[in-house]
């Protein structure tokens, strides 16, 4: 399935009200139709702001935060499913984000995944027990990227304190 994600984008308010961007993982025929599609509109979504060392520093105090409660797993079986879907997304997503994603697994009760700014991605192993399939990973994975991209977290937090300041 690695080789089955694919990058979809769109500019058109019209076409596409609400729509950003986003990677799915379709079958092969879909491909061909989305290939063929994106080669008649020839058009791509905009390139977000690049990401700024204050992502990477609450990235990387997010990961802290994780690591000293016990909650990152430094070694799993669980890796050899999630390093070549991580791996396949990142070639995909990279030219889109200034930091390089990294892919950890963390373990939690519930199954789920998150991002953090600066590119991390976090992965809670019982997720990949939940998951049907490799296909449904991605999807998550993706999904997770997508956040990342966009800046969301950053988005809200600003958001948070803009609304801080008029109270």
């Amino acid at each position: 399935a690695p080789d089955r994600v694919v990058y979809i984008g769109s500019t058109s308010k019209t076409l596409a009200p609400g729509y950003r961007v986003g990677w799915i993982v379709p079958e092969y025929n879909i491909i061909r139709f989305l290939v063929m599609i994106s080669i008649l509109c020839s058009a791509q979504a905009p390139v977000p702001e690049p990401a700024t060392d204050q992502e990477t520093e609450l990235g990387q105090e997010m990961y802290n935060e994780l690591r000293d409660k016990g909650e990152i797993v430094e070694s799993s079986p669980l890796y050899a499913t999630l390093k070549p879907i991580a791996d396949s997304i990142s070639r995909v997503a990279q030219s889109r984000y200034r930091h390089p994603f990294k892919f950890y697994l963390v373990h939690e009760s519930q199954p789920n995944a998150f991002a953090t700014p600066g590119g991390n991605v976090y992965v809670v192993d019982s997720l990949l027990y939940f998951v049907k399939n490799t296909e449904q990973l991605a999807g998550t994975l993706c999904h997770e990227v997508s956040h990342t991209i966009h800046r969301d977290s950053i988005a809200l937090m600003e958001k948070r304190e803009r609304i801080k300041r008029h109270e």
